[in-house]
């Protein structure tokens, strides 16, 4: 813990804050100063912005320390980046994103659907871990139909792979889309926190379809 803090300090002090998962509550917010003498850092999530003692950062609520510094920027070329970005996004397509010991354990990308219909099929799925995943997915769709669009524009060049690359980006972009319109209604159907009736047998059906 000690070297965690001496690294979220040395970052705090170059003015660069620091990224941290469930500080109020289990999402991510950010570390932004430090009080040595109170052993408190000063953070801030969806939730509020507030004090949370050192003891208190150290022990998570969900078992895990999960925390980022930002150190140095590297230069990359557009190029570059957008490949290193439909890296990440195959790798998340196809489950291959977190470590090998959690595999077997969680289903991820296009596998998480399968793992969520069989759970609205059982009529196992809880309402509010239901209604904040729903939340969650429906946010980063819609994000990333906004990231492909963006491609759409400022790939703007008359060379044929930027010609080829706003054809791609805008044909993806109306998949993601339409995946988040998908999602906009089961964000209707399961409000979060609320969480909605995910066991009720006509609810299950329909968010299925």
């Amino acid at each position: 813990m000690e070297g965690t803090l001496a690294l979220i300090h040395e970052t705090l002090d170059k003015g660069v804050p620091a990224i941290a998962f469930d500080l109020f509550i289990p999402e991510f917010g950010l570390i932004y100063g430090y009080d040595d003498d109170k052993q408190l850092f000063h953070a801030k999530d969806l939730s509020q912005d507030g004090t949370i003692s050192y003891a208190k950062f150290a022990d998570p609520k969900i078992g895990v320390l999960f925390v980022i510094t930002i150190s140095e920027s590297l230069p990359h070329s557009k190029y570059e980046m957008l490949r290193m970005a439909l890296d990440m996004i195959v790798d998340h397509a196809r489950g291959r994103e977190w470590n090998a010991r959690f595999k077997g354990r969680y289903s991820m990308g296009l596998a998480g659907y399968e793992a969520w219909i069989k759970a609205m099929e059982k009529r196992e799925a809880d309402e509010l871990g239901n209604a904040y995943n729903v939340e969650v997915v429906a946010d980063a769709r819609e994000f990333a139909a906004q990231f492909l669009r963006e491609l759409v524009v400022k790939w703007n060049g008359t060379g044929s792979v930027e010609r080829r690359v706003r054809e791609f980006a805008a044909e993806a972009a109306e998949h993601y889309e339409a995946v988040a319109a998908a999602f906009a209604e089961l964000r209707a159907m399961f409000p979060f926190p609320q969480g909605g009736t995910p066991k009720e047998e006509a609810t299950a059906e329909q968010a299925i379809h």
